[in-house]
């Protein structure tokens, strides 16, 4: 398993940078453009068993998180969640990219194969893996707020 220390980060592919729509519970998350004043920060808290929390900045409300549906199945959108989800690291198509995987035991039928990926219209979807789509891997900007 890849690792990326707790911290603030920028988490971007060749496409954009993930930003939430809305500071709210049940926002699509999307990969877009930001402006300059406005960098999409996420703060990635490792957890005692490998995986990870990441959590959206800037929310002006106490924590939103990066999130999925209960059952995640391929093509679940992700969403801005009001509790933690768990993540897994994993290598991406370089030594500078990572998948961000969710754990195959969060899913009914232990699928280990779910990475977050770009749907349509630049949506934030779980994706099964797939090692040619370059738009699976994602690199970890350190920030400092």
């Amino acid at each position: 398993m890849a690792a990326v220390p707790s911290g603030h980060y920028a988490i971007q592919n060749q496409i954009g940078v993930l930003c939430a729509e809305y500071a709210r519970p049940g926002s699509k998350v999307y990969v877009g453009q930001p402006n300059t004043a406005e960098v999409p920060i996420w703060r990635t808290i490792d957890t005692t068993d490998g995986t990870m929390v990441i959590i959206r900045t800037r929310s002006g409300l106490d924590e939103l998180y990066l999130g999925y549906p209960a059952d995640p199945q391929p093509g679940s959108s992700l969403v801005v969640a009001s509790r933690p989800a768990l993540w897994e690291l994993r290598s991406g198509i370089d030594d500078a990219h990572l998948l961000v995987a969710v754990p195959a035991a969060q899913t009914s039928d232990n699928n280990d194969g779910l990475v977050v990926g770009i749907g349509r219209a630049r949506s934030g979807v779980l994706a099964t893996y797939d090692p040619k789509d370059d738009n699976q891997s994602w690199s970890f900007k350190t920030w400092t707020l």
